[in-house]
């Protein structure tokens, strides 16, 4: 349990299993020539090049010579934390660099492009994300099997009209009609999210959300989940249209 800990500490910093196994046998070994540390991790020497160059500009190992010798070291347990707050400070430079540069972005995307930008999203952890992005959306329409939201990521399953009570935004759900979506409907329907039950014949088993310009699909098995964002204003302005006709009708 332990060395899963550690493994996913290390891939939160970005290194593959090879990088991570080559940190820990330098923390073991101390410093080391490189030919001798890849002996110990059984790699080819060139590739441990490779393997140090990552570990060089992550800021985990530094290098220095010896009798002409290259070693190279990796920093002490207790810096790590120097190395995320570091990473930190570079992540909301970066931040700020694209916000300062998002409108000359946006400006210069082909938004009448007939090809939608296709992203996908696979298993609970990943939707969830999705989710997230779509909060930070100004408004939305769904139309929403709950059941299978329950189904799929039971979890999860109240976690949406959570996140929509506490954002500033607006949204509408045409949601299937079942025992769930009555108390559903019940327990979070406000004037920031409307919600109206759809006919009992009325039956689907995946979600759509409908953004101003993107489209996400969400498709729910047992315990599973999976989903695709398309970026197209006119299979979004198409979606739309058909949404708002079946709001006026119920």
């Amino acid at each position: 349990m332990r060395h899963l800990l550690i493994k996913a500490l290390f891939s939160r910093l970005g290194l593959n299993d090879k990088e991570s196994e080559t940190f820990l046998k330098l923390l073991e070994l101390g410093a080391q020539p490189i030919s001798v540390l890849a002996r110990h991790v059984d790699i080819p020497r060139t590739t441990m090049y490779s393997i140090l160059e990552k570990l060089r500009k992550a800021g985990l190992i530094e290098e220095f010579e010896r009798s002409g010798i290259k070693y190279v070291r990796c920093v002490r347990p207790e810096n790590l934390e120097d190395v995320i707050h570091k990473r930190e400070r570079e992540l909301k430079q970066t931040l700020k660099l694209l916000q300062e540069n998002l409108p000359q972005l946006e400006a210069m995307e082909n938004n009448l492009s007939i090809t939608p930008k296709t992203k996908f999203f696979e298993g609970r952890e990943e939707v969830l994300d999705m989710y997230g992005a779509i909060m930070r959306e100004q408004s939305f329409c769904a139309f929403v099997n709950l059941e299978s939201v329950k189904r799929g990521m039971p979890e999860y399953h109240d976690e949406i009209p959570k996140m929509i009570q506490r954002k500033e935004g607006f949204a509408r759900e045409l949601v299937v009609d079942t025992a769930e979506a009555k108390r559903y409907k019940e327990k979070y329907e406000s004037g920031r999210h409307q919600i109206k039950i759809l006919k009992k014949d009325m039956q689907f088993f995946s979600d759509v959300i409908i953004c101003k310009d993107k489209l996400y699909m969400t498709a729910y098995g047992d315990r599973q989940v999976s989903a695709v964002e398309l970026f197209s204003l006119s299979l979004t302005g198409t979606h739309q249209v058909m949404f708002d006709a079946l709001w006026q009708t119920l």
